[in-house]
């Protein structure tokens, strides 16, 4: 058994306690204590492994939905502040959970959402009880960020560049209910990769006087196999399709892109959905391949 998938309730209290003592009463006084301590491994250890969508531990934090922002949510459910949310929200891919009876377009951010650290005052449980239910101007915090990413560590580790491995990632990283990865055999994914065939097998050179092109053919030594030319230019390695819903879906949260009212401003661009689809693809793109991005 490792740190992340320990079990506090069975294990640590249940199976430590004395046989004679296992009583009821015993066992409910010892879930209570040790309920706190369960929530906080499912969602800080266990969530990070294994990913929230496939929490095997005592549903303190249920399997997540993609966030709706037409839906008013009640304490202990869990969201998916998915990337894509058409017009009316963006999102991060993290995982929140309700802490406080959150009416509808109330989305995990802002002032709805728990800050990451308390202000000074509070100092003990009856403090911090305070600030939850009043720390939103007056109002309680609807959300607390319980991952910062809902596929888990385990999973992300073993991405890469290669093609399947590669379309999987993306169908999954770009969550919602009409992307899908499938098997090669079944068809293709909602969102697949095509490898393009370069013919170019030529040697590049700067124009003259950069002092790097001297070659024989300057001297008409090699004239008949070196000739000058044209080349496009864009070369792309393979390209990337994507629905064109999630592609006109995407919005961002993330300020290294763009702030969501830049991004209205920008009328979510294409410039802007590429940037979007590169953040993730970059980290598993080969270095020195290109990519471009096509929709269907």
């Amino acid at each position: 058994m490792s740190v992340f998938d320990l079990d506090h309730i069975n294990t640590a209290w249940r199976l430590l306690l004395p046989p004679d003592k296992r009583l009821p009463s015993w066992l409910a006084w010892g879930n209570a204590l040790m309920s706190g301590k369960e929530w906080k491994q499912e969602a800080f250890f266990t969530g990070y492994m294994t990913g929230a969508l496939n929490l095997p531990g005592s549903g303190l934090l249920p399997a997540p939905a993609v966030y709706n922002n037409s839906i008013a949510y009640t304490s202990g459910q869990t969201v998916i502040y998915a990337i894509q949310g058409g017009g009316s929200y963006f999102g991060n891919n993290a995982v929140y959970q309700c802490i406080s009876n959150a009416p509808a377009e109330t989305p995990p951010k802002g002032t709805s959402l728990v800050p990451d650290v308390a202000p000074a005052w509070v100092v003990n449980s009856t403090t911090a009880a305070e600030w939850l239910s009043t720390g939103n101007m007056g109002s309680p915090f609807y959300w607390v960020k319980v991952q910062d990413n809902f596929v888990g560590a385990g999973e992300r580790v073993m991405y890469n560049a290669s093609r399947l491995v590669f379309e999987y990632a993306l169908n999954k990283w770009f969550y919602n209910s009409s992307t899908h990865y499938r098997d090669p055999a079944s068809g293709n994914s909602d969102i697949y990769i095509v490898p393009n065939v370069l013919d170019y097998d030529m040697l590049y050179m700067g124009p003259a006087g950069n002092g790097y092109n001297f070659i024989p053919a300057a001297y008409g030594v090699a004239m008949p196999y070196i000739n000058s030319t044209s080349v496009p230019s864009s070369l792309f390695d393979f390209n990337i399709h994507i629905p064109v819903a999630v592609y006109n879906g995407l919005v961002s949260s993330n300020p290294m892109i763009l702030p969501y009212e830049a991004a209205v401003a920008a009328g979510y661009n294409s410039a802007l959905r590429d940037s979007i689809v590169r953040a993730f693809a970059d980290q598993l793109n080969v270095a020195g391949m290109t990519y471009n991005i096509v929709t269907y």
